[in-house]
């Protein structure tokens, strides 16, 4: 069975992978075709699942492992440690004509070695619906969970003591509408973050807390079979608990771009496009951040074995550091995917993240890599193997992070029915 919306799986991604913020997508949505590397069906590999009246149940459970050189990002004294987890999954997917259901719940229990006090449980639940076809449609989206945020990371600048974790609960409805050679997508979204203290370190964590509300219009128009331009406006206002050390972070933020789009069939799917973002803060102290906006999307098929993605995209997200109050992060994105043989893909991904910290003097530049095999052994049984390498560089004058290098493993066994 096959997801009908296109939902990320809840904690997807390599052992302890961390949320971050949505990434600002001002862009038409991005539809690959289905007999390609990594979306084509395999019979003989899929899970068969169980059908009850009409809905599609796929429960699955993942033993990983993996080993980190440097557990706390940190330079120097690094810790070297195992982490075990065990994640069960169920996934609940129903489609009609018009219509598609799918429900996605997921519990993750991660457990070190020797690092006890890094032990976590993060659980999620996510629901979506849509209704409509290609010329007209509708979605809503909701989910709550709790997740562990990555050390190391723009949002966690924790070197010591347990794991930073959030409560995230969010929503958005989104609609698609076609006009011949004209076409509209709108999004409308709010995301509601509660971070839990942590012992041993600085116990009140609420001056990260806060709301935000987005709302977002992509307008495209076809000038050929292949080729199409659009233009697109968002809006964020971000909505913080008060703290005396940094002051108040309220904010809207602004953001508009126009691009290209060039699509061909089965072969290349490519759009970019620039324009220019605000982040203007509510207190009249602080100093407004405005830059370059841009987004980009690529997906080339040079075989029928073969997947290029590739990605830019940008968010604004909040700030630990008392020098500055939020920060801008800029990442770009390529992935390929080789079907070595049928039933065994080849995987590598690479990503360099900017963070540009408003008019402070310093910035960061990080760099991850990873790789490895996918084997679908049968329909209920599936492995996987990576290798990852990451990077943060600080740069200019006073940053208050260090740079840290880390090299990781990861292997995990996924049982389906």
């Amino acid at each position: 069975m096959r997801a009908t919306l296109g939902i990320a799986a809840l904690g997807a991604g390599t052992l302890g992978g961390a949320f971050t913020a949505r990434a600002q997508s001002l862009s038409p949505p991005v539809t690959e075709p289905d007999d390609v590397a990594g979306n084509r069906k395999l019979p003989r590999y899929q899970p068969i699942g169980y059908d009850l009246r009409g809905f599609d149940i796929l429960p699955s459970v993942r033993f990983g492992a993996r080993a980190d050189d440097n557990v706390f990002f940190t330079p120097d004294h690094r810790e070297a440690d195992v982490q075990l987890q065990v994640e069960p999954r169920l996934r609940i997917t129903r489609k009609t004509k018009l219509s598609a259901l799918a429900v996605d719940a997921s519990l993750r229990r991660s457990i070190y070695a020797r690092l006890h006090d890094q032990d976590t449980t993060e659980y999620g639940l996510r629901a979506a619906f849509r209704r409509g076809n290609e010329q007209a449609a509708l979605a809503a989206e909701g989910g709550y969970r709790r997740e562990v945020i990555q050390r190391g990371s723009v949002e966690n600048d924790l070197t010591a003591g347990p794991p930073l974790l959030r409560r995230v609960l969010d929503g958005a409805l989104t609609g698609h509408k076609r006009f011949n050679r004209f076409a509209l997508d709108a999004r409308a979204g709010v995301t509601r973050l509660r971070y839990e203290s942590v012992s041993g370190t600085t116990t009140d964590q609420r001056f990260r807390d806060g709301e935000r509300y987005e709302g977002q219009l992509v307008a495209s128009f076809d000038i050929s079979a292949r080729t199409s331009v659009f233009a697109g406006g968002a809006y964020q206002r971000f909505d913080y608990r008060r703290s005396p050390a940094i002051g108040n972070r309220d904010a809207d933020d602004w953001s508009g771009l126009i691009g290209v789009r060039y699509d061909l069939s089965r072969a290349l799917i490519a759009q970019v496009g620039a324009g220019y973002r605000t982040h203007r803060f509510v207190d009249p102290r602080q100093r407004t951040i405005s830059g370059p906006a841009i987004s980009a999307q690529l997906r080339y098929y040079p075989t029928r074995l073969l997947t290029v993605r590739g990605s830019v995209e940008q968010t604004v997200t909040t700030s630990p550091y008392d020098l500055v109050s939020a920060v801008t992060v800029t990442t770009g994105r390529a992935e390929l995917e080789y079907e070595y043989r049928r039933n065994v893909s080849l995987l590598a991904s690479g990503a360099l993240t900017f963070e540009d910290y408003g008019h402070a003097t310093y910035s960061a530049r990080t760099l991850s890599l990873s790789a490895g095999p996918v084997w679908r052994i049968n329909g209920w049984l599936s492995a996987q193997a990576s290798v990852s390498y990451s990077q943060r560089f600080a740069q200019g004058r006073g940053a208050p992070f260090d740079p840290y290098r880390q090299v990781g493993g990861m292997i995990s066994l996924t049982v389906a029915r």
